[in-house]
Formats: structure tokens, C-alpha cells, sequence
């Protein structure tokens, strides 16, 4: 898929794009970088993601999103397609959620998701709403505090509710693992920065509201 396509079908406007290439995937990681990625570099209180930028581009990203006109020109001088986002209003956060999930092709909107949110109790519920989900014949996956579990396997993950590029790719692979199903944590954090925005869930359980220790 080009860029240009893909900004024009995730109804999004960025404040500037240069250039134009083919992606074969969308990663926010420099060190998971492919040939053929676009490269999200997500702003951060203790870390410059922009710096990331050469790293990104000799691993083989063919495109950049950045946070900053920094950025923006910095990949441009790199030679890749780039296009820019600001971070204020909420710019760069709706871009980016918008853009992971066309980038996949909306697939929660043909599975059944669950969300579990509160202060205690999402691990158990979530997975005990997995068990309940194969107990009736559905093909579930889980995504939380206990990582990734899909129909094919399972493994950790550093955040209960991932980052936007992750969450997406995340739900991606549940589906190519066979997963017609989810149950899925979704942290108090992660709902104030807006990470599950675009999943389109079909549930949501509130377990309770406590104070944090």
C-alpha cells in the first residue's frame, strides 16, 4: 500500500507529506523495523523518537511519521516519504490510531471484542472471559497483563494495553492466528491516552473504581 494511499483511505490530514512509497508494514519501534516499514515515531518524555529516524531508514523503512517539523525534514533529507503530525489537539493521536487501523483493514469490525476495564480484576476477567468465549466455540485470543494468547500460542507483552501501532498489529496477528474472538484488557492509562481508540468493541465490563496504591 502507498502512503498517499493510505493517508487518503484513513480519512486523515497531516500538515505536510513529502515523497511517496510502498509499506508492507507500520511499526514504532526502530529495532523491529523491516524493509518496506513506515516507521511511527511516537513522542516520549525521555527520549527524542526522532533520533531513531537514521536507525529506522538503514534497517530499511521506506516512510516516517513524525511528531515534528524536525522530523519531518530530517527524514526528508533521508531521502524516504514522510509525512507530519503535530501534537497539538490531539493531532498526532488521531492520526496515528486512524492510520494503524486502515493500515490492517478495521478487523475488529468482524470480530467479537470484549474490553475490560477498572482498577482490579482485569486480568481474571479477561481471561476467564476467554475460557468462556472457547467454552461456547469461538476461536478467542486474549491481549493484557498476561501478554498475547492466541489460537496459535502466546507470549509477553511490556505494556497491559499497547501503543496504538502495537495494539493494531497485535489484533492482526490474533486474526491470522484464527482468533474470530477477543477478550482484552484496557488500562485507566491507556483509555486517557486514547490507545484502544478504533477498536470497535462489541462489550465493555467495569470491574470496579479504587484508589491506586
Amino acid at each position: 500500500m502507498l502512503v498517499s494511499e493510505l493517508i487518503q483511505r484513513s480519512g486523515t490530514a497531516p500538515r505536510a507529506l513529502t515523497g511517496d512509497a510502498e509499506i508492507s508494514s507500520i511499526v514504532s519501534d526502530s529495532r523491529q523495523v523491516q524493509p518496506g516499514a513506515l516507521f511511527v515515531c511516537m513522542p516520549g518524555k525521555n527520549v527524542e523518537s526522532h533520533a531513531f529516524i537514521p536507525q529506522a531508514v538503514e534497517a530499511g523503512a521506506t516512510a516516517v511519521l513524525a511528531h515534528s517539523e524536525a522530523g519531518f525534514v530530517m527524514a526528508g533529507d533521508l531521502g524516504v516519504a514522510c509525512f507530519w503530525a503535530g501534537l497539538e489537539n490531539g493531532e498526532f493521536t488521531e492520526l496515528i490510531w486512524r492510520i494503524a487501523k486502515e493500515f490492517h483493514g478495521n478487523l475488529t469490525q468482524n470480530m467479537l471484542v470484549v474490553g475490560v476495564t477498572g482498577t482490579n480484576g482485569k486480568t481474571t476477567t479477561a481471561w476467564v472471559l476467554r475460557d468462556m468465549l472457547a467454552a461456547v466455540g469461538r476461536s478467542p485470543a486474549y491481549i493484557g497483563t498476561l501478554g498475547i494468547q492466541t489460537p496459535a500460542g502466546s507470549s509477553l507483552l511490556e505494556n497491559t494495553t499497547p501503543l496504538p501501532v502495537e495494539i493494531n498489529n497485535l489484533i492482526a496477528e490474533c486474526v491470522r492466528d484464527g482468533a474470530d474472538a477477543l477478550a482484552m484488557e484496557v488500562s485507566s492509562h491507556a483509555l486517557t491516552e486514547h490507545r484502544a481508540d478504533g477498536i470497535e468493541f462489541d462489550a465493555a465490563v467495569f470491574t470496579n473504581l479504587t484508589q491506586d496504591p
